[in-house]
């Protein structure tokens, strides 16, 4: 009963709280200690649990620097460093969204009950952070653009936002968003020159943040200048005696020129292909040179008058490729054929040698008689 008492006090006394805190921001002017330009910063470690500081943007010799205003001993300013300034968010910090109209406070910092930290200008807590914008250092001739305030890198829980109070028509006040650490790019904010005002602050999980933050402007000259570094943000139960701070900031390096690259090569013509040679003609086959007329030969009676090895003769025997000598081709050589027809020619020589004899004699003997048949008639 007592812990469902408590945080139904403390509801009551956020929304009372809340509605408090958007008349009074709307409503009072912020009053500031003014500094002494060119006050260069102190470089030692220092852990800011409540007051009043300033995230400041100061031109100094056409040099835009990036300080943090330290005012939370009242009555005094120290211009610090931020990579030397841890801020402590503690359980002073702590408020439970309260039962509020529907998009009243946005759905990424939580729904009704659920704990988040915040700074004073939500609640206007008495002895709570209260980190602003200030550009006071920033003369309005001096620059050609607005300072922009640009968050380049938060390591840590996705848990950090900035905002600031917005006018709905049909909401009414509203907590408006501009910085989300669950986005990659986590946003930035236009500052003009001579400015100072206060966003509104929250955390939805304990936790180390180092968030870096870059401040830019383009001067009068044309010429863009900036500055950045990372300051720290502790959340929740967490002893800041524990927590590192983070190196300085180094400037960057100017990137080389890029060199242009070298054209490519053309690439050699490919060398013509020699034409192919025509091939060359077969040289004709040696004409095979007509057989010899066969020689007469004595008869050696192995065949009459009349026996040649030509047409009416037999067939000769078929050759081991089954082909015979009536199926070879024109100048198809055929020894057994050849042979034979040489023999038959030489027979056929041998048989008219002695006809041919006995008919000159013949021929002799008639022409004696009718010589003698001559003179016998005279």
């Amino acid at each position: 009963m007592r812990e469902h008492a408590r945080r139904a006090g403390r509801t009551g006394r956020a929304g009372r709280a809340l509605v408090g805190a958007v008349a009074a921001c709307l409503a009072v002017p912020v009053l500031v200690t003014p500094a002494r330009a060119g006050e260069e910063p102190v470089r030692e470690r220092a852990v800011l649990t409540g007051g009043h500081l300033d995230l400041a943007a100061r031109l100094d010799g056409g040099a835009l620097e990036f300080h943090l205003k330290d005012g939370t001993v009242p009555g005094r300013t120290v211009w610090r460093e931020p990579n030397d300034v841890i801020l402590h968010f503690d359980a002073r910090h702590e408020w439970e969204i309260p039962e509020t109209a529907p998009g009243v406070v946005p759905e990424q910092l939580g729904r009704a009950g659920d704990t988040v930290w915040v700074d004073h200008s939500v609640t206007y807590g008495d002895g709570l952070l209260w980190p602003g914008w200030n550009t006071e250092e920033v003369a309005a001739e001096a620059v050609r653009s607005p300072v922009t305030a640009t968050f380049t890198g938060i390591d840590g829980p996705e848990g950090f936002f900035l905002g600031q109070w917005r006018d709905d028509p049909e909401r009414g006040t509203v907590v408006g968003i501009d910085i989300d650490s669950t986005r990659p790019e986590p946003g930035s904010v236009e500052l003009r020159p001579g400015v100072h005002a206060h966003p509104l602050w929250f955390f939805t999980e304990e936790g180390v943040y180092r968030i870096r933050l870059e401040m830019s402007a383009v001067l009068a000259s044309g010429e863009r200048v900036d500055d950045a570094a990372t300051f720290t943000a502790v959340v929740g139960d967490i002893d800041p005696a524990d927590v590192e701070l983070p190196g300085p900031e180094t400037p960057d390096e100017p990137a080389p020129p890029e060199l242009p690259e070298p054209p490519e090569e053309p690439e050699e013509p490919e060398e013509p292909e020699e034409p192919e040679k025509p091939e060359e003609a077969e040289e004709p086959g040696e004409s095979e040179e007509p057989e010899e007329p066969g020689v007469p030969r004595e008869p050696d009676g192995t065949g009459g008058p009349g026996q040649t090895g030509g047409a009416g003769s037999p067939e000769a025997p078929a050759g081991a490729d089954g082909s015979t000598a009536a199926g070879r081709g024109p100048g198809t050589p055929n020894p057994a054929g050849g042979q034979a027809a040489h023999d038959a020619l030489a027979a056929t020589g041998a048989a008219a040698v002695p006809a041919l004899a006995t008919a000159a004699l013949l021929a002799a003997a008639a022409g004696t008689l009718l010589i003698r048949l001559a003179r016998h008639a005279r």
